[in-house]
């Protein structure tokens, strides 16, 4: 019996389009791919929390001869996040009534800041992780990321929720890996297909398994 359902962020609830960030600042350092170093190792740790967003973008204008103004980086970090709909946060709304709903996303302070204030002008809502998760766990926050092992087995832990009775999704491979390691149910989400016309499919697909 499925109790817990853990969701990913970006490409379940968010709309997300990395290339958008790929272009936007890769266009200012001669590159189209931020997965290459010394950009991915900037990146994550950001998501871990070791740097804050000026320390993240003095590290990515470190790698220019040219200085990139702070507000050029920011915008070209946060052009990669699109909008929540409103009938994914009423699907969440509706699942409350019968689940414990987590969120844990590999993310950092300059994205969370730019998401929760637009979800504030948007839907006038405050703290989107409090009010509509039993709670939240961001990378930055635990200083872990997915799809490495002891996230999953810190969420286990402190959420004090058994393996077998939840479900994480994420649109990642490499993440839904790390999580069936960890013991959990998961599935991989096809971030082209609407969360809310697939989750009772997901739920069904593990339910008494």
């Amino acid at each position: 019996m499925i109790k817990n359902i853990i969701f990913d962020f970006g490409g379940i609830l968010i709309d997300i389009d990395y290339q958008q960030t790929n272009v936007h600042i890769g266009k200012h350092f001669g590159i189209n791919d931020l997965s290459k170093e010394p950009f991915w190792s900037i990146m994550v740790r950001h998501e871990v929390g070791h740097t804050d967003t000026d320390e993240f973008v003095a590290e990515l204008q470190s790698q220019s001869k040219e200085h990139i103004p702070k507000e050029i980086l920011i915008e070209g970090w946060n052009s990669m996040l699109g909008k929540v709909a409103k009938h994914k946060i009423e699907m969440l709304e509706q699942l409350k009534s019968n689940y414990n709903l987590y969120l844990l996303s590999n993310t950092n302070v300059t994205h969370i800041d730019f998401v929760y204030a637009y979800l504030k002008e948007e839907y006038g809502i405050e703290d989107f992780g409090k009010q509509y998760f039993t709670k939240d766990y961001f990378s930055h926050l635990v200083y872990m990321r997915k799809p490495n092992l002891d996230i999953y087995e810190y969420v286990i832990k402190d959420a004090e929720i058994d393996p077998s009775e939840s479900i994480f999704i994420d649109d990642n491979a490499d993440n839904v890996a790390g999580a069936i390691a960890a013991g959990l149910y998961s599935v991989v989400h096809d971030p082209k297909v609407d969360i809310t016309e697939v989750i009772e499919g997901y739920i069904a697909s593990v339910q008494g398994a």
